[in-house]
């Protein structure tokens, strides 16, 4: 294999070995979504997004919304124009939808600490250990 000229390169690559595949990946995925959501605006109408996701029953309805809560001036211009081409055709709206209902679980997984009341107590107990006083939505 033949270095590359740029060492920023080369380091890059070690880190990225050096580092465990999944803290990696969690790292990758929290400077995204902290980029996504710089913005308040564009913040607002994610988290808009995501209040009503669970009512939203068919793919055309979640792209629907998707399309109408995410193209908007505040917008990455990415987002903007992943959507414009999404919204072409049948495969790229179910495409963009499949991206929507792997973020919102991924999200849900991160951020949702139990179903139920005896599932949430571990992971809040834990937390009040360590100092946080979470907030707690209860739907349902």
């Amino acid at each position: 294999m033949i270095g590359n000229p740029d060492p920023t390169i080369d380091i890059g690559r070690r880190l990225a070995r050096a580092e465990p595949p999944q803290l990696f990946a969690r790292r990758l995925e929290d400077k995204l979504v902290d980029w996504l959501l710089s913005d308040q605006r564009f913040k607002t109408q994610v988290f808009r997004l995501v209040d009503v996701y669970p009512a939203l029953r068919s793919t055309a309805d979640r792209f629907d919304h998707l399309y109408s809560y995410l193209h908007v001036a505040a917008a990455p211009r990415s987002v903007r124009s992943g959507l414009r081409l999404a919204s072409r055709s049948g495969l790229g709206r179910r495409a963009a939808v499949r991206i929507l209902d792997t973020s919102i679980s991924r999200m849900a997984r991160r951020f949702i600490a139990g179903s139920t009341p005896e599932e949430a107590l571990p992971t809040l107990s834990e937390l009040w250990s360590e100092g946080t006083a979470p907030i707690l939505d209860l739907l349902g």
